[in-house]
């Protein structure tokens, strides 16, 4: 124990030095043991007995300092726990002053260790040689690391780094798995919150504010450097964790705390009701000149995925309910917060580019134009679904939207974004005619449809009205429209992909062999490649692979009462 000379313990280099000068060397060794030998009268007469048992001494003594260690490190506990603040902080130093001398001895090291994980501020000598110490680094409690990451930005970001890839890793595997047809949006709040990744972070920053701020700003640049929208669901995962553990000292200094408490109760409703909706609004127009930048935080929180999917859901549910009580959605005022809350969201990345932290302006359009087109094709829906049920009825379906819904479509990026949603629910309501027209709509607009979260969602839909869809004729229409321009994106492949795995059990080989002879994989990624050479297999030997879809049921889901297609072809 070379650090024991620190200390005034004689170690490996006095014995050295005194066997080497002495004359005698069994009188010195025997005049060491006497003089380092634990001082307990009870306990010579049991050293002979354990040498009768051949427990040599070396493993007795570190067997005792393991019982001390333990001892001691247990003490120290009660010292933090019981001790006055003055006091504890006192005996605390003292105690880390002088077992940080033998912090690099691997038996005493624990004890340092404990210590400081209950002194808030070291001195920073000792978080210094820490730092430059890996192995010391590697065994420092987390509460040692946070202040040591508090004055070195780049460590933090280097420990950060590798949690934020796996997270967004984890987060493309789920929306691209092909062998469930789990849904992105199924996942509650509390869920996500338990993420290991998640809880690593939360864990790494603790009741931090330093630490708290430079993983927003990371989050942020993440964010601006790749338009990956899943950072913006990590921020406000972060934020709500927190909340949840009562870190009241980070969460009462984030100016979008309130808002995103309040957005996520609406999250885990799937709905924006009146009462939330006006205090949402409060928080959008309470911010003062001066804290413009405020907007920012608030943006990147409504760009989560599913903040947007629970307003374009809450969007459509006031609409349906407009249509049935034949009123116009400018008599509502929460359509225009739900507008907003959409619009910011969705200009979070160009907000934040641009450093023009001002609301976007809200196309008057949207409200007397493009709801009520809306809405006059529900209630069409309506007429049809009741023509229906007459004898001898003759209905004819809707075969497109009207000029106006889709120049709007074109026009505004943010109309685009909700009739991905509209499209969703002409499908579920079997109007394929008009679920076709929507997507043709789509299309033109830009990339607004293509984005990976939607996609998944289009993808489901598809999926699960595969029967309906096929025997309307309407598959491969679909996918040389929709998807035809867009097949040289990877992401665009890979969910075309996740789409043909999930329907391979209904559509027949022949046309299976017709959709893939579409897609081009050269250079795409090694799942990709898998995948398409697993379905060209299958659909080779006329028949499915030997593997089982299992269903995530959404229960809220209108289609929860619409019953499991059977197979068509089966081995």
């Amino acid at each position: 124990m070379t650090e024991l000379n620190k200390i005034g313990i004689a170690g490996p280099e006095y014995l050295r030095e005194t066997l080497t000068n002495c004359s005698d060397p069994l009188k010195a060794i025997e005049e060491f043991q006497e003089q380092n030998s634990i001082l307990l009268p009870s306990l010579k007469p049991a050293l002979h007995f354990l040498d009768l048992h051949s427990i040599n001494r070396v493993d007795f003594h570190t067997s005792v300092v393991d019982v001390l260690r333990e001892a001691l490190i247990k003490q120290i506990t009660d010292v933090h726990e019981n001790e006055p603040e003055s006091e504890r902080m006192r005996k605390l130093n003292e105690m880390l002053d002088k077992s940080f001398l033998v912090i690099r001895d691997k038996k005493l090291q624990p004890v340092a260790m404990h210590i400081m994980k209950f002194i808030p501020e070291i001195k920073k000598e000792y978080l210094s040689e820490i730092e430059k110490d890996e192995e010391l680094y590697k065994a420092a409690p987390r509460e040692a690391k946070r202040q040591i990451w508090q004055g070195n930005q780049s460590l933090f970001g280097d420990e950060v780094s590798p949690i934020l890839n796996s997270y967004i890793k984890s987060k493309r595997t789920l929306l691209f798995d092909h062998k469930t047809r789990k849904n992105f949006f199924n996942l509650s709040p509390k869920v996500r919150r338990s993420d290991e990744f998640v809880q690593q972070l939360v864990d790494m920053i603790g009741h931090n504010i330093d630490l708290y701020d430079m993983t927003l700003q990371f989050l942020r640049t993440l964010y601006l450097r790749t338009r990956n929208i899943q950072y913006c669901t990590l921020r406000s995962d972060i934020l709500m964790a927190l909340h949840e553990q009562e870190v009241n000292d980070i969460c009462s200094m984030d100016p979008s705390h309130k808002f995103a408490w309040c957005l996520d109760a609406c999250i885990r409703e799937h709905f924006v009701d009146n009462k939330r909706a006006k205090e949402l609004q409060g928080f959008l127009d309470g911010i003062k000149k001066g804290q413009e930048e405020v907007l920012g935080d608030l943006a990147m929180v409504l760009a989560d995925p599913y903040a947007l999917h629970t307003c374009c859901q809450t969007l459509l549910k006031l609409l349906h309910t407009s249509a049935s009580g034949e009123n116009l959605p400018r008599a509502n005022g929460d359509y225009i917060l739900i507008f907003r809350m959409i619009q910011l969201g969705l200009n979070a990345w160009t907000m934040m580019d641009t450093a023009n932290f001002k609301e976007p302006k809200l196309s008057h359009k949207l409200i007397t134009q493009f709801l009520p087109a809306i809405e006059s094709l529900m209630v069409d829906e309506q007429i049809r679904s009741h023509s229906q049920r007459l004898p001898d009825a003759v209905v004819e379906s809707a075969e497109d939207i009207p000029s106006t819904l889709h120049k709007t479509i074109t026009d505004n990026e943010t109309a685009a974004y909700i009739m991905v949603y509209y499209a969703s629910h002409a499908i579920n309501s079997k109007e394929i005619l008009l679920y076709v027209s929507v997507l043709d709509a789509l299309k033109h607009e830009g990339d607004v449809a293509y984005c990976d979260t939607l996609l998944h969602n289009l993808v489901n839909d598809i999926a699960t009205h595969i029967d309906f869809i096929m025997a309307a004729n309407n598959l491969v229409y679909i996918v040389d429209m929709f998807f035809g321009d867009k097949m040289n994106r990877d992401s665009t492949t890979h969910h075309l992909l996740r789409l043909f795995w999930l329907i391979q059990r209904k559509v027949s080989p022949p046309i299976m062999l017709e959709l893939l002879a579409r897609i081009n994989i050269e250079g795409q990624d090694d799942v990709v490649c898998n995948m398409y050479k697993s379905l060209q297999e299958v659909a080779d030997s006329a028949g499915p692979p030997d593997t089982s879809m299992s269903m995530d049921v959404d229960m809220e889901s209108p289609l929860s009462s619409v019953p499991m297609p059977t197979p068509m072809y089966t081995s």
